[in-house]
C-alpha cells in the first residue's frame, strides 16, 4: 500500500485507541459523491419514440442531489436567468414548502 493508505491506517488505529476521538488540526475533508442516471430505453429510443429530452431527467436528478447536499432550495442553486425554465421542467422542485426550507 502507498503512503496515503498507511497514513490513514495510522490515524484510524490512533482514533480507535482513543474511543474514536482524534483531533486533526489544519486538515481538510473531501467528500466525493457519484451518481448515475438510468433510462428505461436507450438514448435514441427515449428521444425518438417517447419524445422526451433526457437532459431534463438528468437535470432534475442533479438538482435533487445538490439541493439535498447543500440544504438549499433548487432556485438558489441555479442562475436566475435559468430558474423559470427549470421551474417549467420540474415544478415539484419549486413548491413553496421546499423553497421556504431554512438555510444552514
Amino acid at each position: 500500500p502507498g503512503l496515503p493508505f498507511r497514513a490513514v491506517r495510522v490515524l484510524a488505529d490512533k482514533a480507535r485507541g482513543r474511543s474514536g476521538a482524534l483531533a486533526l488540526e489544519e486538515a481538510t475533508l473531501h467528500v466525493v459523491l457519484a451518481a448515475t442516471h438510468a433510462f428505461d430505453k436507450d438514448l435514441v429510443d427515449t428521444v425518438v419514440q417517447d419524445n422526451v429530452n433526457p437532459i431534463d431527467g438528468v437535470e432534475r436528478s442533479s438538482l435533487i442531489l445538490a439541493s439535498t447536499v447543500h440544504r438549499r432550495p433548487a432556485a438558489d442553486l441555479i442562475r436566475p436567468e435559468h430558474v423559470l425554465a427549470a421551474r417549467l421542467r420540474a415544478p415539484a422542485l419549486f413548491t413553496p414548502a421546499l423553497e421556504a426550507a431554512p438555510a444552514p
